[in-house]
């Protein structure tokens, strides 16, 4: 599924100290600077740092029509959660994307994830729940604070009662600035899930920390 140096410092990745809510690598495990506006989700769990070949295997996926990625990226995703197990019941929820970038992209990345992830750890995945309903500038290009009013309001839930009192994994690709995340988890609380906990691909690291 991937070489084998790549798995030695996946496994290496694990044993970073991480902060427990935002899943950044952190000192002795110390909550960061997300603590001073706590995200609504509770916790974020990342299979890999979003650099070198991890970073380009999820562009690959996102950005260049390799879908054939989702398989083994997913399944990596699967077996973490597994490992990880954060509820005894859940299920799991792939991040949205509007109906043009849909259009566009033809697929959604994290909906293919979610897909083998799920088998992969025996998780339902509650599919075309989240819905993304306005279009919205590309998040790369902006700051944080635009990043927030960008994503303001963005998605709702089609299904609230499938959601009600439940814990759910959100599932997406990538975990950057943490706005994507933290206002879907927002939305899917409004409509009466229990908790959210974000579980992605590759979770964005400081450029000056080595990622073992």
């Amino acid at each position: 599924m991937i070489c084998a140096e790549c798995a030695t410092e996946l496994e290496l990745w694990k044993k970073r100290q991480f902060c427990p809510r935002c899943g950044r690598v952190s000192i002795a495990g110390k909550a960061c600077q997300c603590a001073r506006r706590l995200p609504f989700f509770k916790r974020v769990y990342g299979v890999a740092p979003y650099t070198g070949p991890y970073k380009k295997a999820i562009h690959r996926l996102k950005y260049g029509g390799q879908t054939h990625l989702a398989l083994p990226l997913g399944c990596l995703m699967g077996e973490y959660l597994r490992e990880i197990n954060p509820y005894e019941k859940a299920a799991i929820i792939p991040v949205a994307l509007s109906r043009q970038k849909m259009s566009q992209r033809g697929y959604n990345q994290a909906r293919l994830l979610a897909e083998t992830a799920g088998k992969t750890a025996g998780v339902p995945v509650l599919d075309n729940v989240l819905k993304k309903v306005k279009e919205t500038v590309p998040q790369a290009s902006l700051k944080r604070i635009e990043r927030e009013q960008n994503l303001r309001n963005v998605f709702k839930v089609e299904q609230p009662a499938a959601v009600l009192n439940r814990n759910l994994i959100l599932l997406d690709d990538i975990f950057t600035t943490g706005v994507t995340a933290d206002e879907a988890a927002r939305t899917l609380l409004l409509a009466g899930a229990r908790e959210v906990v974000v579980l992605v691909w590759a979770i964005g690291v400081p450029g000056n920390l080595s990622i073992i």
